[in-house]
């Protein structure tokens, strides 16, 4: 079999090492070595990719009739291992005060409600993670009480399969305010981190619980100023194999808002605040990512100043903690407001998505966004990405907070039908990667190491990998390619993943 090449080190057309798509035509396994061989379901991929964009993006009002709700929050995980995002929505609805179900994702767009939970918050977060090591994600919900519960509220619902979540004693405090999952100290189980008000409206705090493996959590003293955030991200800036967080909010104790922190974990339980001066925001969230491509992550957040100014700001992490404020042409958001960043459009850079009013903004380079927000995109508070159809394109789910019970809904992207991984015969060996999706942490299998990342598009990633755990906190929202080798170099299995 012939075998073509191109000439250039990276083709124009498609930014691929050895092979161009249009001369690409077969290579036997014998003929290639592991390092060429990773790059051939990619190949495959980018070739399905540029023949499957329709003649102009649109997305689809799915009309999911998911609640209404303020002071929302929402989570995607594929809970019940089906290959399909499924979702989870909190909040207060106007009707029947606060709500928090589970809904399991059906295929075509349909979403049945599975779940009611026994403690419905409003004003907090909810978050998937496999705290018990069971290969299955369970859920960490926080936030202000409904009709009948306390009136701030921490509850861990562990994933007992077939659609059955029970809520379990976790030894967490309630908490109106945001708690996140972070394995602080690298041990492969999941803490806790979070901030808020606890059941007097006077205490602020920052507070960190490491998982006992038990199914209980200790808290461990870290000494931090307290917090009422809005809030919190998790991330490893600077890029150190442990993991840092970042807060926005302010307090309540004495009424200063608006506050940003970020800490840096110093080991064994120990946080310092980066001296970095991030100008203080409130009422909005944060996201890390790469939006520059050089391995580390940067910072995208909202929220109004102490002017009630509604600003939205981008940061590059310049490393040795030390960032960049960019200028940008980006609008504030409301109050509150939510942020995201994915590639949209699959043109290889970062779009935004604003929540508070609704904006989805175009990178068209040059730190240049482009509204394009469709007319029929309604105002709510959080907007998110989500590849809920795991077509290889972001969706987004907005939240909104008027228009009675069912206003709420998904709008399917329809840049791709579909993206499949293709495995031949007798070439390389698929893999199954968990947990998938993922929001932090992949777990690589015994024997086998992290040779590469790469988008759908062909967008290589760094990566950074400790042990069997490889760290995905500052990727963006997308689907991944992963290509493991053999420790003893005679095999290379490849997977796809989900970022949430």
């Amino acid at each position: 079999m012939e075998v073509k090449y191109t000439n250039a080190l990276f083709c124009h057309f498609c930014l691929f090492r050895h092979f161009c798509p249009s001369t690409f035509l077969y290579l036997r396994p014998e003929e290639l070595d592991i390092a060429m061989i990773k790059h051939l379901p990619l190949v495959t991929l980018l070739t399905l990719f540029m023949t499957s964009f329709p003649k102009a993006q649109t997305f689809t009002n799915l009309h999911n009739g998911f609640p209404s709700l303020e002071g929302a929050a929402t989570a995607w995980s594929d809970y019940d291992g089906d290959e399909d995002l499924d979702l989870v929505i909190v909040g207060f609805s106007s009707v029947v005060a606060e709500v928090g179900s589970i809904y399991r994702n059906d295929g075509d767009g349909q979403f049945t409600l599975v779940k009611s939970l026994d403690f419905p918050v409003s004003n907090g977060a909810v978050n998937w993670g496999d705290y018990d090591h069971d290969g299955d994600p369970d859920l960490l919900v926080n936030g202000q009480g409904g009709l009948g519960s306390p009136l701030t509220v921490t509850t861990i619902y562990n994933n007992g399969g077939n659609d059955v979540f029970v809520p379990v004693a976790s030894g967490l405090p309630g908490i109106m305010g945001i708690a996140r999952w972070m394995d602080y100290d690298g041990d492969g189980w999941l803490d806790v981190i979070m901030g808020g008000i606890g059941n007097s409206f006077l205490e602020d705090s920052i507070r960190l619980f490491h998982n006992d493996t038990t199914g209980m959590f200790t808290e461990i003293l870290i000494g931090l100023l307290g917090y009422f955030p809005s809030g919190i991200s998790v991330v490893d800036f600077d890029v150190d194999g442990d993991l840092d967080f970042f807060v926005t909010g302010g307090t309540l104790s004495v009424s200063i808002f608006p506050v940003t922190r970020l800490f840096s974990n110093e080991g064994d339980g120990q946080f310092t605040q980066v001296s970095f001066p991030f100008m203080d925001l409130s009422t909005g969230t944060s996201k890390w990512a790469d939006y520059d491509y050089d391995g580390d992550p940067d910072l995208l957040y909202n929220g109004i100043d102490s002017t009630s100014l509604s600003i939205t700001l981008l940061y590059r992490n310049d490393s040795t903690e030390l960032f960049t404020l960019m200028d940008t042409n980006l609008p504030g958001s409301g109050e509150p407001g939510s942020v995201d960043w994915a590639d949209v459009d699959g043109d290889g850079d970062l779009d935004i998505l604003l929540g508070g009013p609704t904006a989805l903004l175009r990178n068209d380079g040059n730190n240049f966004y482009t509204d394009i927000t469709p007319v029929d995109f309604d105002q709510g508070v959080p907007c998110s990405f989500a590849d809920f159809d795991q077509d290889g394109d972001q969706d987004i789910l907005i939240i909104s907070s008027s228009g009675g019970l069912t206003t709420s809904t998904l709008h399917r992207n329809e840049l791709l039908t579909e993206v499949q991984l293709p495995v031949p015969d007798g070439q390389w060996i698929s893999i199954q990667l968990s947990p998938n999706p993922v929001s932090d942490e992949i777990f690589i299998p015994g024997g086998y190491y992290l040779q590469e990342v790469s988008t759908i598009q062909g967008q290589q990633i760094d990566a950074h990998q400790i042990g069997n755990t490889v760290y995905a906190h500052y990727w963006p929202a997308g689907m991944y390619v992963l290509w493991l080798a053999s420790n003893d170099h005679k095999e290379v299995r490849v997977g796809r993943i989900i970022k949430q």
